[in-house]
């Protein structure tokens, strides 16, 4: 039964003991009255008893969420603190480390006739050299100062006791000592070229030309190891001598500054999009190479062509003669579309006496 047959039925009992005034129908009319009222209640009692049971649930629901609440609050209040917390023990060692780099700096310049010397600095390094931040950096210094001692043992020891060089991860690390100790070698040169300049500063550029050469040999038996390497290679102003690229497919190099002397290129491919601005290829016999990019080798004919300055550069393994060379240049130039006249291949005059090493006379970069 529903509400609205309730009420009429109510009704009509109402009007028929109104109507007949007896105690009876009043009675009557009373009771029906009472059991329609509480059929009301019961049919509005199932009818919200859903939302009774959604209103529990909820409850209950939301007495289990309030402990994972807290909980969550509280880790997440953790967890701010401990962000504050390493924020501020990263700025204080961020000024340490500033203050270190400039005690090893004041190491590095000293006047042009005083040799610095590492063992203060190096021992102030020692802490940050296995530093998941600084490791890099402060190895880098420390490979940087012991470039400056006039020993190149102390400088290749380093490297070994600390296995650096050994994985490819450490291939930009070394390419960017390169460019340092190339730096560094102008630097000596500036010096040694002053009037009276200390005996002392010949002995450092020799070992310098040392540490130079154990790079390069580093890096190049990582450019062997791992090909990827040698893929967009970054030689620029770097200074490499006496290395081995032979074999490798170079793509894409980057070479504007870079030395390269007495570099075995013989069947290297330097290919695709090559960058060479003042690049030097002095005693490295590119013409061995099994292919060069168009662009460049227009470069090395012109400019990088046996004895082109007789001068200023001199050569560890002396140039073929004119026959020889001028076959591989032909061989390279049809290799890169390039069309060449073996008659307006430029070869130098080649000197009357031999020509000292370059490991004794590297030029500087200009």
């Amino acid at each position: 039964m529903d509400t609205q047959a309730l009420c009429d039925l109510e009704e009509l009992a109402l009007k028929a003991a109104l109507k007949s005034g007896t105690i009876e129908d009043i009675e009557k009319a009373t009771s029906i009255a009472k059991q329609a009222s509480e059929i009301r209640k019961v049919l509005s009692d199932s009818s919200n008893q859903p939302k009774l049971v959604r209103y529990e649930e909820f409850k209950a629901w939301a007495a289990l969420l309030v402990p994972f609440l807290s909980i969550a609050t509280l880790a997440l209040t953790v967890y701010i603190q401990a962000a504050q917390l390493k924020a501020t023990r990263e700025a204080n060692q961020d000024t340490q480390w500033r203050e270190t780099q400039k005690n090893v700096l004041s190491q590095l310049s000293r006047p042009s006739t005083v040799i610095a010397d590492p063992s203060m600095a190096m021992s102030i390094l020692e802490p940050y050299l296995s530093d998941d931040r600084f490791g890099r950096d402060a190895k880098l210094l420390a490979i940087n100062l012991l470039s400056s001692v006039p020993s190149s043992d102390r400088f290749k020891d380093f490297f070994l006791s600390h296995h650096i060089g050994e994985a490819s991860s450490d291939a930009h690390l070394l390419e960017t000592l390169g460019r340092d100790l190339y730096n560094n070698l102008v630097e000596l040169d500036e010096r040694i070229s002053e009037a009276n300049h200390a005996p002392i500063l010949d002995a450092a550029r020799n070992a310098m030309i040392d540490d130079i050469e154990f790079v390069t040999e580093k890096l190049c038996v990582l450019f062997h190891t791992d090909a990827a390497l040698v893929r967009n290679l970054d030689l620029r102003d770097i200074f490499l001598l006496n290395g081995d690229l032979s074999g490798l497919d170079v793509l894409d190099a980057d070479l504007p500054g870079a030395n390269l002397q007495n570099v075995n290129v013989e069947k290297t491919r330097l290919i695709g999009t090559v960058k060479f601005t003042k690049a030097h290829f002095v005693d490295t016999h590119w013409w061995d190479a099994r292919e060069i990019s168009k662009p460049l080798l227009q470069f090395l004919m012109t400019n990088q062509y046996p004895f082109f300055d007789n001068n200023k550069v001199s050569y560890t393994v002396p140039p073929p003669d004119r026959l020889r060379y001028v076959t591989g240049v032909l061989r390279l130039c049809k290799q890169a579309g390039l069309v060449c006249r073996s008659d307006e291949i430029k070869y130098g005059t080649p000197p009357d006496q031999n020509a000292i090493q370059i490991k004794d006379a590297a030029p500087a970069r200009k």
